[in-house]
């Protein structure tokens, strides 16, 4: 019951929750829709309620850690917010930057890029660097040289270096690699 009250608070905000009496007990908690009828076809690409309210705080507050996360969020579990920022993480929506003790979290434009910024960040930087040190190199060597990062998220940043004309593809699909761009 503890953890319904917590919920209700979180997520149904001013509606009221339906408590159904059974063979066995149920709740509903209402989630409110957003203005805009919800998050289908937005610059967030289908995001749910909590992880779209997350990233758009995120957005709008860069640099700022869990703890202070949670608060934000009227003190939505700690193991929630660990495992959503988790998601946005490795989907590209944001990066941690700074120490473990003083960094935060920063939102990456999550627009029509693909959720990567105009300029490049750390992780892109860390992506051409390594391209341009070991030219070559296939989508699954980079990912395991960058400490596996997901395969989408370096699909989506190797794309953006295609597209900006950082890199190139040289070879067949199966034994062709990315080069920098020599400028």
């Amino acid at each position: 019951m503890l953890n319904v009250t917590r919920y209700i608070k979180h997520y149904a905000g001013k509606e009221k929750p339906l408590f159904i009496e059974g063979s066995s007990f149920s709740t509903e908690i209402p989630i409110p829709s957003n203005e805009n009828g919800g998050l289908s076809g937005g610059s967030n690409g289908g995001l749910s309620g909590g992880l779209k309210t997350l990233l758009d705080l995120i957005e709008k507050n860069p640099g700022l850690q869990q703890k202070n996360l949670c608060k934000e969020l009227n003190n939505m579990p700690l193991r929630t917010l660990e495992k959503q920022i988790k998601y946005l993480s490795q989907n590209g929506y944001i990066i941690r930057k700074g120490s473990s003790k003083s960094g935060g979290y920063w939102g990456l434009n999550g627009g029509s890029n693909g959720g990567l910024s105009g300029g490049l960040n750390g992780g892109l930087k860390t992506l051409l660097n390594l391209i341009e040190k070991n030219p070559g190199l296939q989508q699954k060597d980079l990912s395991q040289k960058l400490n596996n990062r997901p395969l989408r998220t370096l699909e989506k940043q190797i794309n953006f270096l295609v597209q900006n004309g950082n890199i190139i593809r040289k070879g067949s699909p199966k034994s062709g690699g990315y080069f920098k761009v020599e400028n």
